[in-house]
């Protein structure tokens, strides 16, 4: 009996998929639609805002009331970052949390969420599909470390990398 291999793309899509369920890509499109021209722009040209992308702080917290509308200020920012390093080596991944969805959204999956970001446009590594090998046939999951040492040679390979996070008070508190 002669087994095919599916062709590279179908087994990257297959791999990306086990590995990261979450998708924010699809979150941060849906936000970026609902978004009114000019925004936000005063963000955007805050001395915090610039010294924080200019690499002097390493965090930047934006804070507000319920509704204020900060989840759209994040899009804003994501796009922002995203246009701005498609000629450098540079590389934005977001993560949306919601009280709602606490349950699907674990370390794992998260952690795995930025990964599927930041190889977007690149091969999957060997030990991404070392990984879904091993777990894959048996349907468990990969392990905290394991996801993190799969991620850790992704983030080497940019000058820089935004992880930007939505609504980390709506993250579980033993968890954060």
């Amino acid at each position: 009996m002669c087994v095919l291999k599916p062709d590279l793309a179908t087994e990257r899509a297959q791999i990306i998929d086990w590995l990261s369920p979450l998708n924010f890509f699809l979150r941060q499109a849906d936000i970026a639609r609902t978004r009114q021209p000019g925004t936000g722009a005063w963000l955007l040209e805050d001395v915090c805002f610039q010294e924080w992308k200019s690499g002097s702080g390493k965090t930047l917290w934006c804070r507000g009331i319920p509704g204020a509308g900060k989840t759209v200020l994040v899009s804003m920012v994501v796009d922002h970052l995203d246009t701005d390093s498609e000629t450098k080596n540079i590389r934005v991944a977001c993560i949306y949390l919601n009280h709602k969805e606490a349950e699907e959204q674990t370390p794992e999956k998260l952690l795995s969420g930025l990964w599927r970001q930041l190889i977007f446009g690149k091969d999957v590594s060997p030990l991404a599909r070392k990984l879904y090998q091993r777990h894959q046939e048996k349907r468990t999951t990969p392990s905290p470390s394991e996801i993190f040492e799969m991620l850790q040679p992704v983030i080497r390979d940019y000058s820089t990398v935004y992880i930007i996070v939505d609504a980390i008070d709506e993250y579980l508190e033993a968890q954060r």
